[in-house]
């Protein structure tokens, strides 16, 4: 599924994984880079487009997701 981003937030959980704080935080996020490159986790868009196995949205339905913290 392929969604437009209208609007995005940036929350404590993305801001230490950026700085790699607390380093305990390292042992789950990465020791020398994080495993996950892309920081973020929640998000507001409208679905541009869906694979042929995606049955419950269609191109123009808003959605939102809260993701997941650290």
């Amino acid at each position: 599924m392929l969604v437009r981003i209208r609007a995005a937030s940036l929350n404590p959980a993305d801001w230490y994984k950026m700085r790699g704080t607390p380093y305990l935080l390292r042992l789950q996020a990465g020791l020398l880079k994080p495993k996950q490159q892309v920081l973020g986790s929640d998000f507001a868009g409208a679905v541009e487009a869906v694979g042929r196995d995606v049955t419950q949205f269609r191109p123009g339905d808003e959605v939102f997701d809260g993701g997941s913290s650290l």
